[in-house]
């Protein structure tokens, strides 16, 4: 295998992880959505922030998953209130 078609590969293999990953974001944006909109808790969507807040303190890497998180909340949530 050459140099060119194992970098062709490995591209290859980035586009189908990052294609899955925003998959699984809409996948988890829309059942969130869903959830706020069928939960009997009022804000459950800002409940679940609130406890994603306390799960994930003051590692770097955990500040970076959980602002990723919280974007994700805050689209479904978007979703929930339209």
């Amino acid at each position: 295998m050459s140099a060119n078609e194992n970098g062709d590969n490995i591209e290859q293999a980035v586009a189908n992880l990052q294609r899955e990953s925003m998959a699984m974001r809409q996948i988890l944006m829309l059942l969130l959505a869903h959830h706020g909109l069928h939960s009997a808790t009022p804000n459950a969507l800002s409940s679940l922030k609130e406890l994603l807040h306390e799960v994930y303190s003051g590692d770097a890497v955990e500040e970076g998953v959980r602002d990723k998180i919280d974007e994700i909340i805050g689209d479904a949530n978007a979703l929930s209130i339209r």
